[in-house]
């Protein structure tokens, strides 16, 4: 037994993708036979082919120097690898205390992409402050999830909020037909990238401020022994003076 994938050229000239398995088969009093089993696999290989260029295409996330570049970066590559078409990236502001509209791509409608989300203010608030996603098909006791309170643009058919940790919000939407299973798990693989690449630029913040503050404490400590050597020095001098 052994199978193979081919590319195959139909009549009408699309291409599409084969996995061919083969069976050796014992028939009595016949000569052994193959069976060959043959399955459609075109979309998996699409599949396989947008992660790898995915991966390829966020392999700067990892040297962004600001979150912006990295929102920008991870915005790009939905749009041009993962076919995510409406996608924007809301960052938290810690001075105002709200989510910053800090990315978002031509497809999301402008009053979404101009959003500033504060506390209590819809989905995009409630997946940020509770770490977990948001989709349009959501109900509560207020009806469906709107993206921010009193504003359920019907220019969305679909969306999902998903959290990005303590960094803030990836927005994917649909604006004519809900989203599919596989456009949503591509959501999910460009939300834990891209938190991991803001988890990163954090981490080397905090490091580059805590050699900062090293590097002010190490200069402060030789100012001060300096200080103590010519101290030292001058009370010496004024001990071996004979009068006042």
């Amino acid at each position: 037994r052994y199978e193979t994938e081919s590319r195959i050229r139909r009549p009408d000239g699309t291409v599409r993708w084969v996995q061919s398995e083969y069976y050796p088969v014992e028939w009595e009093a016949e000569p052994p036979r193959i069976v060959i089993v043959s399955r459609d696999v075109t979309e998996r290989k699409e599949r396989e082919r947008r992660l790898v260029s995915f991966e390829e295409a966020t392999d700067d996330l990892a040297t962004a120097d600001t979150p912006e570049e990295a929102a920008r970066t991870a915005v790009d590559a939905a749009e041009n690898q993962l076919d995510l078409a409406a996608v924007g990236v809301f960052l938290y502001d810690g001075d105002d205390g709200v989510l910053e509209p800090e990315v978002g791509s031509n497809a999301l409608p402008g009053e979404v992409r101009e959003l500033r989300v504060g506390p209590s203010d819809g989905a995009l608030w409630e997946a940020f402050a509770t770490g977990t996603v948001i989709s349009a098909d959501r109900t509560d006791e207020d009806g469906p999830a709107d993206v921010v309170s009193n504003a359920p643009w019907e220019s969305l058919a679909d969306f999902r909020a998903i959290p990005l940790g303590n960094h803030g919000v990836l927005f994917v939407a649909a604006r004519d037909t809900a989203l599919g299973p596989d456009t949503i798990q591509s959501a999910h693989v460009l939300g834990a990238t891209l938190e991991a690449a803001l988890n990163h630029l954090r981490g080397e913040r905090q490091l580059a401020s805590q050699e900062e503050k090293l590097r002010t404490e190490t200069e402060r400590a030789e100012r001060l022994d300096r200080l103590a050597r010519l101290t030292q020095r001058v009370e010496a001098a004024i001990t071996e003076e004979s009068g006042p």
